[in-house]
């Protein structure tokens, strides 16, 4: 396997709108195993409170509520399993792939 052709894909893909990034794997666990570090180092109630706060943001939002609460709390959870896997180094949590066209530009 080419090592510079594998992606992690951490995204469920949604919509053909949905943005994606494809990065050397290594380049994403260096910078997602960072990004976890800092955030298990904040408080449940600090972590809460944040999502609280979109939340809130989305009640004084034009359009609908519900669904832009949902998918809010749909992608809070998604991160949370993220940090916990990345924080446990569960990479087999997530596919990795060997690509094989040539990525989009």
């Amino acid at each position: 396997m080419n090592k510079n052709k594998v992606v992690l894909d951490f995204t469920q893909i949604n919509s053909p709108e949905q943005d994606v990034a494809m990065m050397p794997a290594n380049l994403a666990k260096k910078l997602l195993k960072d990004y976890a570090e800092k955030l298990t180092r904040a408080s449940g109630r600090d972590i809460l409170n944040h999502h609280m706060a979109e939340l809130e943001g989305i009640l004084h939002s034009d359009g609908d509520v519900l669904a832009k609460g949902i998918q809010c709390s749909i992608e809070f959870v998604q991160e949370r399993q993220l940090i916990n896997n990345i924080v446990a180094e569960n990479w087999n949590a997530y596919e990795v792939v060997e690509l094989t066209t040539e990525p989009l530009v």
